[in-house]
């Protein structure tokens, strides 16, 4: 069975998700960089790829200057996050109140946490909760009857990535039992 399309009474395009736009650019390696630097490059990737999970921010930073995401980078980036949230700088959305900053997700001032993008580069771990949480949201619009698999195979699918392979089924269950959990 095909899913509808259309929202009722609105938009054929209500549920297409925006393309995600990897960062390309360079960061300074996290042992040359001072402070300030850092932060510069935190920023620079969350003006391309943001809102993103810390883990994912930390590790685009590294591989963007050469390196590896190591447990000495995630410690300084981790305060550099930390700072740049104390500054208003950034911001951070923590529904599930997640102990670890590469848990939580992050963007500009500005940014919807909850706009659905397709998946780009990105392992479904790596997508905001909201982000995969408005994705099923959208499913349930379209097929309120579903079954959990089935509602969770059209998530993946609204975000233009292979249903239930690898670590999605766990990733968009996630978000649906926190949607569940809000109710």
């Amino acid at each position: 069975m095909t899913a509808p399309t259309e929202k009722p009474g609105g938009s054929s395009r209500w549920n297409e998700a925006r393309p995600f736009t990897p960062f390309q650019g360079a960061t300074i390696h996290v042992n040359e960089a001072n402070a300030c630097e850092l932060e510069e490059g935190l920023i620079s990737i969350l003006r391309a790829e943001g809102p993103t999970v810390g883990e994912r921010l930390m590790r685009v930073y590294c591989a963007s200057s050469g390196g590896r995401l190591r447990d000495t980078a995630k410690k300084r980036l981790s305060r550099s996050i930390t700072s740049l949230v104390r500054k208003n700088l950034i911001l951070e959305f923590n529904p599930c109140n997640a102990g670890r900053v590469s848990a939580r997700t992050y963007g500009l001032p500005g940014d919807d946490p909850r706009r659905m993008r397709t998946l780009g580069g990105r392992k479904p771990t790596e997508v905001p909760l909201l982000e995969r949480a408005e994705a099923v949201k959208r499913a349930r619009v379209v097929s309120p009857g579903a079954d959990r698999i089935a509602l969770l195979r059209l998530a993946v699918r609204f975000m233009g990535g292979q249903p239930l392979s690898g670590d999605r089924p766990e990733a968009f269950g996630e978000a649906l039992d926190w949607l569940e959990s809000q109710r």
